[in-house]
């Protein structure tokens, strides 16, 4: 009798400090941003984006993103050269074969591309032309690297 005693304290104890560490066996509450509604009383306030050199347009005057598709394989990108628009948002859509990256030191563009499809997404904020390679050992002196033109 003493050691059903004993057990069943335990499991109550057990069973207590469960529901502790759980918040009391509720639902968690929902944490997740609700993006495109503005809290009360800031209705008003146009909404930013912040690009990589840390300063803030207003989202209401950026210009749409420009979408550029492309393919990267066994040591090549295809197209071998971009051109872009300075300061206009740029979304590209790799299909993908195997582990690469798509590196451009001079934007700060450093996107690693794993599986079948990947996205990667900035705002060229310098005019010029720069390079754009994969870091992986071996593939830029591979050939993996392009050419690409802001303007």
């Amino acid at each position: 009798m003493k050691n059903i005693l004993i057990i069943g304290v335990v499991i109550l104890f057990v069973a207590a400090g469960y529901f502790i560490f759980k918040g009391g066996g509720g639902e968690e509450p929902d944490t997740t941003p609700q993006l495109g509604v503005p809290a009360p009383g800031f209705e008003s306030v146009p909404e930013t984006v912040v690009g990589p050199s840390g300063d803030e347009e207003p989202l209401s005057g950026a210009s749409q993103a420009e979408e550029i598709s492309m393919v990267s394989g066994n040591l090549f990108f295809d197209p071998k050269g971009l051109t872009l628009t300075k300061d206009q948002p740029v979304k590209i859509t790799f299909s993908n074969n195997g582990f690469h990256t798509f590196t451009i030191d001079e934007l700060g563009v450093d996107q690693s591309l794993r599986g079948s499809t990947a996205t990667v997404e900035f705002i060229p904020t310098k005019t010029g032309t720069f390079e754009y390679y994969c870091t992986v050992p071996g593939h830029k002196e591979g050939g993996m690297f392009g050419s690409l033109t802001v303007e």
